[in-house]
């Protein structure tokens, strides 16, 4: 089966999605999520985000280029799954904000996806992989960050790793510290579900 018409059939299992109906109230599929704050001169110039798929999304989405039908990756396979990826992600989620919702001083971040990857682990579960890299880098030593990560139609439920949810990376403060909690007053589908959400401050202005 072409890939094309595998996408079309499974929306490409994570990247495009179709309307969801009002009688559809569970997520179905599930996002682990672990990121690293990436420091430079001590100010925070990108954010990679880490999205392990669940066992039935993997399975789909290395249903969707294994050509030869073994349900393995190949060399040539996974590459053509990376630049599936890299593609869907910059034309098709880009109105979604690619499921980050990133603020600063009460202000949604701006910034363009990058660095694109993937990991097949021995379960062949599918861990995806990008950067995000911010316009201007952000000094965090008087103001908090948060970030949420999740899909509005509630199709995919996004939840941090409970055990290493957030690490450092670059130059950064000595001082960083985070915590997660659940945002509240930004509730999404139907405003029902709230978004878990991250805070990182370093610093000794501005707390969490």
């Amino acid at each position: 089966m072409k890939i094309k018409y595998l996408l079309s059939l499974i929306i490409f299992t994570f990247f495009i999605f179709s309307p969801l109906s009002s009688t559809i109230s569970h997520p179905h599929g599930w996002i682990e999520n672990s990121i690293v704050f990436i420091f430079k001169k001590k100010q925070l110039i990108k954010i990679k985000t880490n999205w392990k798929l669940d066992e039935m999304n993997s399975l789909m989405l290395i249903k969707a280029v294994d050509s030869n039908n073994n349900d393995k990756l190949d060399e040539v396979e996974k590459k053509q799954l990376k630049w599936e990826i890299h593609k869907f992600v910059l034309e098709n989620m880009a109105n979604k904000n690619y499921y980050s919702y990133i603020k600063f001083d009460n202000n949604l971040l701006t910034f363009k996806p990058r660095e694109f990857g993937f990991t097949v682990n021995d379960q062949d579960i599918i861990t995806i992989s990008f950067t995000v890299n911010f316009d201007i880098p952000v000094d965090l030593s008087l103001k908090p960050l948060s970030a949420s990560f999740y899909d509005e139609s509630y199709y995919y439920y996004v939840y941090f790793d409970e055990t290493k949810p957030a690490s450092f990376a670059g130059t950064g403060p000595n001082s960083c510290k985070y915590k997660i909690d659940e945002d509240l007053q930004n509730l999404y589908y139907y405003k029902t579900v709230p978004p878990q959400r991250i805070k990182l401050h370093c610093g000794s202005q501005g707390g969490l």
